[in-house]
């Protein structure tokens, strides 16, 4: 066995407590580094420091991260090869005079460093970083809501649509069936199930306003309706996909109807509902799914519940209509799994 071999074993059986101490104690020390290093040069040279500290960061912090995994020279890497990273737009701008602003194409910038780190890097901090700044181009491009290209309200209308439909397709895909991709998989396929829920929930919503109630004409809930019934349709699609792959009985997707008309009524719900349902269909414990899918559909559904322009009463009365349903479900789920 050799020193790396024994290094590696030997921080691959440290708490979890202590890890967590280690790489916090690794990212402070690399901060202070890439302050000390950095600061001279950029004060003195501006952009055109970008040139030699980019590259310095980048390479040397690459080469750190995949030496040792779980050491604490391998934390120390992740954060020198994200400031290098970090520091491309500044460099390809001093590389052009500064008569290009690439900081308007940062996901032109970033799409192959971060594509190459995901795909050859070793460490699984930064192959995950990488597989989030990916994730988020991916998000970026699939809403068609990019800066080098016309923008237009059908624009943002469609790029909706096609964004949320393909990415639970991709989603159902990567879980269900996964390609042959070995570690790679993993790390770009939870990060891209994070960035989807974090900037779904994070995005603006208005939603039925101006007292627009069902049964007061159509207005804003049949156009939300309408946006939501393809993404809502590859969610189904894929779930009875899953259900019929894992052999599932189909009375266990009954206490979901109600969930229904609230992935039809907003786009909040969808990532949530689809994170539990790979959660419950993925073999082995899921664990993560199920945290990331509760947690989002709770925040989901105190957002829409103060966005309803609904009285007070209305609101009330919908809640216990849908706690009865679920109790009701519950109880003939149990009463059948007990036979």
């Amino acid at each position: 066995m050799t020193d790396r071999d024994a290094s590696g074993g030997a921080a691959a059986t440290l708490p979890l407590t202590v890890r967590m101490l280690q790489a916090l104690g690794a990212w402070f020390c690399a901060i202070l580094l890439i302050i000390a290093v950095a600061i001279g040069p950029l004060s003195f040279s501006g952009e055109a420091s970008a040139l030699l500290l980019a590259p310095l960061f980048g390479l040397s912090g690459y080469w750190l991260a995949g030496r040792q995994s779980g050491s604490f020279l391998a934390d120390m890497g992740v954060p020198l090869c994200m400031a290098g990273a970090g520091l491309l737009p500044l460099a390809i701008d001093a590389l052009q005079d500064g008569s290009y602003r690439w900081w308007q194409y940062l996901d032109l910038v970033y799409v192959l460093p971060a594509a190459a780190i995901w795909w050859f890097s070793r460490n699984p901090a930064l192959r995950f970083a990488a597989a989030l700044v990916l994730a988020a181009i991916v998000w970026y491009w699939l809403g068609l809501d990019v800066s080098w290209l016309d923008e237009g309200a059908w624009v943002s209308y469609f790029g909706a649509i096609l964004r949320q439909t393909l990415l639970v397709l991709l989603l159902s895909w990567w879980w269900l069936a996964p390609p042959p991709w070995g570690e790679r998989l993993p790390a770009l396929r939870l990060a891209l199930a994070v960035v989807a829920l974090g900037l779904a929930l994070a995005e603006r919503h208005y939603l039925w306003m101006s007292a627009n109630l069902p049964w007061q004409g159509a207005g804003h809930m049949a156009g939300v309706v309408q946006q939501q019934a393809l993404p809502v349709l590859a969610l189904v699609l894929a779930v009875c996909h899953g259900l019929r792959r894992e052999r599932v009985p189909l009375r266990w997707a009954l206490p979901w109807l109600a969930v229904l008309p609230l992935l039809l009524m907003s786009e909040l719900f969808l990532y949530p509902v689809l994170l539990m349902w790979l959660a419950m269909l993925v073999p082995g414990r899921q664990r993560l799914l199920a945290l990331l899918g509760g947690g989002g559909a709770v925040y989901a559904f105190s957002r829409f519940y103060y966005l309803l322009d609904w009285p007070l009463l209305y609101k009330g009365l919908v809640l216990i209509v849908v706690g009865f349903v679920l109790l009701g479900l519950a109880g003939l789920l149990r009463k059948e799994s007990l036979q």
